[in-house]
């Protein structure tokens, strides 16, 4: 389907740039950090993000870490996607 306004071509660039994301990080991790603890360990990653937004997100702190508010978004939208393949195969 082709993106047909402005809202639609920000998400399909958003979506390109997450697939390429997560295979750079499939060919680096490789699978066996996701697979030993399946959906539950990436319940776990997706918390401990949850908790690096609440920090990014607060006005008054400098991040001591060099990972922008952005990448972690991007980093749960990628462990969601992962975790909807763990779901699919019954994991």
């Amino acid at each position: 389907m082709e993106p047909q306004d402005e809202t639609e071509k920000e998400i399909a660039a958003i979506i390109d740039g997450l697939k390429d994301l997560l295979i750079r990080k499939h060919r680096d991790y490789g699978t066996r950090n996701l697979d030993e603890f399946g959906s539950y360990g990436i319940l776990i990653r997706v918390s401990d993000k949850r908790q690096r937004l609440m920090n990014l997100m607060k006005k008054d702190t400098t991040p001591e870490v060099n990972e922008s508010l952005e990448d972690t978004w991007l980093d749960i939208a990628g462990y969601a996607i992962q975790a909807v393949r763990y779901t699919r195969r019954g994991k």
